[in-house]
């Protein structure tokens, strides 16, 4: 079934190509993008959202000057089996991008659907967010906080905190990594944990390649992996 599943999921990134072309008319207002990605583990927060093997991602994008809305997918499997096997996370995110002062801002919300997850108890869940960046030439650093009122599995009121770094070296790399931090409001449900990653980007004839190691604290299994990223943007 997950070959399948990323069967569907790379016919739909290619089909946004297409779409993409026409779409992007001048009498359009605003800008169409589309991404294509093949992963060897899709991580998120430190945890593989693919049991430690690869993933086939796409998505697009819409933005209008400040404002902007776009659909992702990747393949995902958690390992329920059976029946219920979860395969597939469909992602949409509407925000808006405001300069203040020195800030660049991102202010939106983002809804995480499973399709053909098992439903009790329910793993779609909602989160809204707030963060801003500024660049010190080469170097950009930023924050986001998300929030959800009820996380992954019902897992009740969650919190998320991303502190990301960049660095331009030059020559199209990138040095970068990122600090993240969540907290359950009920620690029966969750259990609060940090997680961070460090890695090397690397822009090449209209690919990105990125290679990324990174690891979690206070859980009481071994998150610690080492994965690299093939991407196209169009």
């Amino acid at each position: 079934m997950l070959g399948s599943m990323k069967a569907r999921l790379l016919g739909a990134a290619l089909g946004v190509v297409a779409f993409q072309g026409v779409a992007a008319a001048p009498a359009v207002p605003g800008t169409f993008s589309a991404k294509v990605a093949i992963t060897t583990d899709y991580m998120y927060r430190g945890i593989s959202q693919t049991s430690g093997g690869p993933a086939i991602q796409g998505g697009f994008g819409y933005a209008n000057g400040p404002f902007y809305a776009d659909v992702w997918g990747s393949s995902v499997d958690f390992g329920d089996g059976g029946d219920t096997d979860t395969t597939m996370e469909l992602r949409g995110t509407i925000g808006f991008t405001p300069t203040i002062g020195p800030l660049k801002m991102d202010i939106g919300a983002v809804y995480y659907n499973y399709p053909d997850s098992p439903q009790n108890p329910r793993q779609d869940f909602y989160e809204f967010f707030v963060g801003g960046q500024h660049s010190f030439g080469p170097l950009t650093v930023g924050t986001k906080v998300y929030y959800s009122p009820n996380f992954y599995m019902e897992s009740g009121k969650t919190w998320y905190l991303s502190v990301p770094v960049a660095l331009d070296v030059g020559q199209g790399f990138t040095i970068g990594g990122a600090y993240g931090i969540t907290q359950f409001d009920d620690d029966t449900l969750g259990i609060d944990y940090t997680d961070w990653n460090v890695g090397v980007t690397k822009d090449i004839g209209g690919f990105k390649l990125d290679l990324r190691y990174g690891n979690t604290t206070d859980l009481p299994v071994d998150t610690s992996e080492t994965w690299f990223t093939v991407s196209k943007s169009m």
